[in-house]
């Protein structure tokens, strides 16, 4: 399958294990990584009512944890969505980084601008109150304009609110659906288009060209990740071994 999106297109999306986060504290799982020039960051759901960041200088060699005090306190039941790869995100060549929660009674999103030393919180209007709902992927295209994305994966055809978007570098969030129902797994920036994201989910692809202020859905076909070679070519996967190239008109 084949589809065009304007000057959009994907990221090749990079896998990690818990195994290579060698210096993690016990009970550590990975649920995704991030890199901002050198230095790069793990996280994992909460242990003992705290988020575990991990922050590596040296390409992964030595892993240095973010101490409890420089993160806010974890809600009874938060935690990151992993699947997509995409619950955290990192603006290439500045001190920034985001991940994004659910599953406690309000989705948050944690930020840093320091390169993970220390972080701040804060509420995003998308639902959460359970397990399966909340946010599931964040991407930003500049210091200030971003996108998060999600929903409740149990339930991917649901009308509720599924998108929220920021313009002042995820501070704070208002309402931005990317259609009036359904859940979206993943959202990315599209390289050289400062205004434009694409997300995907179980419903289909959709596409912003004004800083996820209003959306075009592009395709029905079910997708569960998404990214960018470059601003020409990219990629989509979803269930039963599905492969999506996305390609520029």
């Amino acid at each position: 399958m084949r589809s065009a999106i304007g000057s959009a297109a994907l990221l090749v999306l990079v896998a990690a294990t818990a195994a290579e986060a060698q210096e993690a504290p016990r009970r550590f799982t990975l649920e995704g990584r991030g890199g901002f020039n050198v230095p790069t960051f793990d996280i994992s759901d909460a242990v003992d009512g705290a988020f575990q960041v991990l922050v590596t200088d040296d390409g992964g060699a030595r892993w240095r944890p973010v101490p409890a005090a420089d993160l806010p306190p974890a809600q009874p039941g938060e935690g990151a969505f992993a699947a997509s790869g995409t619950c955290l995100a990192v603006l290439k060549g500045s001190d920034q980084g985001w991940f994004v929660t659910g599953g406690a009674r309000m989705s948050r999103v944690f930020r840093t601008f320091d390169r993970g030393k220390s972080w701040s919180s804060s509420t995003n209007p998308i639902p959460a109150g359970n397990p399966s709902s909340g946010l599931f992927s964040i991407a930003f295209s500049d210091a200030k304009i971003g996108v998060a994305v999600g929903g409740n994966y149990k339930e991917p055809t649901l009308a509720s609110l599924n998108g929220a978007r920021s313009d002042n570098g995820g501070r704070t969030w208002s309402a931005a659906p990317v259609s009036s129902s359904g859940f979206f797994s993943a959202v990315v920036a599209v390289p050289g288009s400062p205004a434009r994201f694409l997300a995907v989910g179980p419903t289909g692809t959709a596409v912003t060209s004004d800083r996820g202020t209003t959306w075009r859905k592009l395709d029905a076909t079910p997708l569960n990740a998404v990214a960018f070679s470059d601003g020409n070519t990219g990629w989509a996967v979803g269930p039963k071994g599905t492969i999506v190239r996305l390609a520029a008109n």
